[in-house]
């Protein structure tokens, strides 16, 4: 038996952790998406919806949507739809494998790097269940993190084997540039994953130090920044298109709203507090909300511990390189989102752990192991860390079940965090999304007390209004809404309609018009999702006015940013129909069906413009072409009995 496990051991070690994730985040494949970001990654993102195709590529590369450039990412959502559809649980399940694979990896890696089997395994576990690790694999949108580590992962091991090869060479042969071009190249498809990847080329020198031993003197720093330098250059670039991406999509936060002592002092806190996280993973939230009068006993404590922490790695970074190593890569990793540049409202939160508490877990294994082997209680210490590991693993199991669905997770967490106006917004949306209109309220009330300028919640406030058929409340609403935030086009849409219940019809008019100006002007730089929806609720606005030309200007300006967009092109070939462009209308429907030539939907619309040139018996053809495509396709069964009741 002990040489079987000997000889499997590796085996073992992969088994384990893949039955160890699989029994905390396989409940993930019964859960729903959640309204916080997966309605723009995924359910109501056009782009996404459409899955992979030629289009949908050239947007990903070319988009900054959601504040970021990641394309891979989008890439992998779409590939997704294509597989599953919108089937939540076949996205978490992506996310889940992923996740494995990063564990597996994560072992792979450090015991290439290190060649210490048993604390390779340690590490690699503690990664696999932490809790903190939790918001990472059961969140959908944050795909980005586990997709980006395995690259990430990836390229370490393409790292370590490059460095072994470079060590046997004297000079950079055939393999030893085809394994350098490999790390470049797998370093390039990670920061196109997510942009937390440019502190990889940090790390790779601090593992130069150890454990690969390549800067034994002070010389060989030079040689190693030189060798990086493409991997320097790339995250330069990374860095200002990831500034742009989130500057442009209104996340990064200015000085004047947040100072820069108020920044540092959270930065300072928020270290300590991942430290004790890492110890403590409980009341984990999914959001911590940025707390704009800071604790200064509690800043001064967490100063104290850091420059203590840091002062004693210093003082070892000889004789146990592993602290100095493992601590600065903690510090190091985190500095994109630590808070210096602020990047939404958050003062921290769990998924920025993922790859950080690999540098934590490192000093943690390597240290109580020395120590372990100095007191010869290694057996103690296997115990230790095997108890370690049941604790967290029902702890992520627990933290993981919160995220069943939006309803669940938000009360848990608004629990746990206290007063999170973003939290309690998208409860709102939930509620307001179920009917449950007194509750949504109550929960849009609390988002707009605890920030006091945050326009969605009085835009929301409204909408429960207007439901309410509350119309001068509702106008109330969305003006202040529409003073925080005067190029929201769905707000002043809103607005508009609130103005025309209460029989203010010339401004509402006017409104509408602002909403359209808006569009044109913005639409490379609105939200892709709030872009497209504005477009279609105020081109619906003018259909019911009988506006078709207006109409046709509102799509129009959706097709001069979007137009590969087969849906608006198809909506647009009807509107022309409408307005009796009757032989443009076809030739842009012709064009989408070739396009997309299995899509029922857009027969349905070819069907739609030649009925209304009372083409009837070719319009029954496209008709029944669509239910060629989808028997069950109720509006096409619709249409053939409408035209077939006229011809009797």
């Amino acid at each position: 038996m002990k040489v079987f496990l000997k000889e499997n051991r590796e085996s073992l070690i992969f088994l384990s952790l893949i039955l160890v994730c699989v029994a905390i985040y396989g409940q993930t494949v019964n859960f729903d998406f959640i309204n916080t970001d997966d309605i723009y990654y995924v359910y109501e993102n056009t782009m996404v919806l459409s899955g992979l195709n030629w289009n949908s590529v050239y947007w990903a590369f070319t988009a900054f949507h959601s504040a970021n450039w990641h394309p891979l990412t989008w890439i992998s959502h779409q590939i997704d739809v294509s597989l599953f559809g919108l089937n939540p649980g076949a996205h978490h399940a992506t996310n889940v494998v992923f996740h494995i694979l990063n564990s597996l990896l994560a072992f792979a890696v450090f015991k290439r790097l290190t060649n210490d089997f048993w604390k390779s395994a340690f590490v690699a576990v503690f990664f696999a269940v932490h809790p903190t690790h939790v918001e990472s694999v059961a969140w959908v949108s944050e795909r980005k993190d586990v997709l980006s580590t395995m690259f990430w992962l990836l390229t370490m091991l393409a790292y370590a084997s490059y460095c072994e090869s470079r060590q046997n060479s004297a000079r950079f042969d055939k393999v030893v540039t085809l394994k350098y071009l490999a790390v470049i190249f797998l370093f390039a498809l990670g920061l196109m994953s997510k942009p937390m990847l440019v502190t990889l080329p940090f790390v790779l020198l601090l593992c130069d130090y150890w454990p690969l031993e390549r800067l034994k003197k002070l010389g060989d720093l030079q040689v190693l920044i030189l060798e990086k330098l493409p991997m320097f250059i790339l995250t330069a670039v990374s860095s200002y298109i990831t500034f742009i991406a989130q500057r442009a999509g209104g996340a990064v936060e200015g000085l004047e709203s947040l100072p820069l002592d108020v920044r540092l002092i959270n930065a300072v806190i928020s270290y300590t507090t991942y430290v004790v996280m890492m110890f403590y993973p409980v009341n984990l939230g999914l959001q911590y909300p940025y707390r704009r009068v800071l604790n200064v006993e509690i800043f001064i404590a967490s100063l104290i511990f850091l420059i203590i922490i840091s002062a004693f790695c210093l003082w070892q970074w000889r004789k146990r390189k592993y602290l100095i190593v493992g601590w600065l890569w903690f510090l190091g990793t985190l500095v994109p989102v630590i808070g210096i540049v602020q990047v939404g409202a958050q003062a921290m939160a769990d998924r920025y752990t993922y790859i950080p508490y690999f540098g934590l877990f490192i000093a943690l294994v390597w240290g109580v192991g020395e120590l372990a082997e100095r007191l010869n209680l290694q057996r103690i210490a296997v115990i230790v860390g095997f108890l370690a590991t049941i604790a967290l693993s029902i702890l992520a199991y627990k933290q993981t079940s919160y995220w069943r669905n939006s309803e669940t997770l938000y009360r848990y967490s608004l629990s746990v965090v206290g007063e999170s106006f973003l939290i309690a917004y998208n409860f709102c949306l939930v509620l307001m999304r179920q009917d449950r209109l007194e509750e949504a309220e109550e929960f849009c009330q609390k988002a707009a007390i605890w920030n006091r300028e945050y326009p969605s919640a009085y835009n929301a406030l409204g909408i429960i209004k207007m439901i309410k058929q509350d119309y001068e409340a509702a106008v109330n609403y969305f003006s202040m809404a529409l003073s925080l935030s005067p190029t929201d086009p769905l707000t002043r849409l809103n607005y508009a309609r609130s103005l025309e219940k209460v029989g203010r019809e010339d401004e509402a008019e006017k409104q509408m018009q602002i909403t359209e100006e808006i569009l044109k002007a913005d639409a490379n730089n609105l939200d892709i999702v709030v872009f497209l929806k504005a477009c279609r609720e105020l081109a619906s606005e003018y259909m019911k006015k009988n506006k078709p030309d207006k109409v046709l200007k509102v799509y129009e300006i959706a097709l001069s940013r979007l137009p590969e967009d087969l849906e608006i092109r198809a909506n647009y070939a009807l509107t022309m129909a409408e307005n009796n462009q009757h032989e443009e209308a076809r030739k842009q429907i012709e064009e989408v069906i070739q396009k997309a030539p299995n899509n029922p939907k857009f027969y349905n619309f070819y069907g739609a413009i030649l009925a209304k040139q009372n083409l009837r018996e070719e319009a029954i053809k496209q008709f029944e072409k669509a239910l060629e495509l989808d028997p069950n396709y109720e509006t096409a069964k619709k249409n053939i009995e409408e035209l077939r009741g006229k011809q009797q």
